[in-house]
């Protein structure tokens, strides 16, 4: 059903990749067009979305207005692109208070490029608490 909402998910090359806005002048300036696929990433991963060009936002910021339950990895979990559009994967693993569930997100810096094709992005922060609080506990013995 979320599939034939054309502002949610648009179908490129047979796949239904998650919407990701951003301002024409930026698309213009990194040689992307509407329903072009982009990389969005950061050190904690890489995702592929669809661009949706939109005057409702200003230059140097993108926007999407929703993450994805789906998590689906073009290769190796944790060392490629996801193309599910689980955006989530970009944003900070802290919770907002101590012993709490609930995430501190609403926004993340990322970079965004003109997809070129490759599967392969290798993340250099956990993606969650508990792999923080291991990587932290191997570095001090």
């Amino acid at each position: 059903y979320l599939n034939n909402i054309a502002a949610h998910r648009v179908p490129v090359y047979g796949y239904y990749y998650l919407v990701l806005r951003m301002n024409p002048a930026d698309a213009a300036a990194a040689g992307v067009a509407n329903n072009d696929l982009v990389k969005v990433y950061n050190d904690r991963g890489a995702v592929i979305c669809a661009a949706y060009l939109t005057e409702r936002l200003p230059q140097g910021i993108i926007q999407g207005y929703e993450s994805s339950a789906v998590y689906d990895p073009m290769g190796e979990p944790g060392k490629s692109v996801d193309r599910g559009g689980c955006l989530n994967l970009l944003s900070p693993a802290r919770s907002q208070a101590k012993n709490t569930h609930s995430m501190a997100i609403g926004t993340c810096m990322v970079q965004m490029e003109k997809w070129d094709g490759k599967v392969e992005h290798e993340r250099t922060m956990p993606i969650n608490v508990g792999e923080q609080e291991a990587l932290a506990r191997a570095a001090a013995e």
